[in-house]
């Protein structure tokens, strides 16, 4: 207990102690603001998206026209089968 104590007691260790805890401080800060950037980006991105889809109108009509040509003459089943 008395060497952990020495140790720590040390101002070479307690000064690099106090450089690890600024560096980790500035890490931390770095990365709450990169993560409030990086919310608000995908705040607009979601709204723009939702933007696009209000005004995306979807003018796809099916209708039913004639008979393929391939099955004009055919009235009952057809069995596709390429085995060979």
């Amino acid at each position: 207990m008395d060497l952990i104590t020495s140790f720590l007691s040390n101002p070479i260790v307690g000064i690099i102690g106090y450089l690890l805890s600024l560096v980790a401080a500035i890490i931390a800060i770095v990365q709450y603001l990169g993560r409030s950037k990086a919310e608000e980006e995908a705040r607009s991105l979601r709204i723009e998206i939702t933007n696009l889809q209000a005004n995306t109108k979807n003018e796809n009509t099916v209708r039913q026209g004639e008979k393929s040509q391939y099955f004009q003459e055919n009235s009952g089943p057809v069995n596709i089968d390429n085995r060979g």
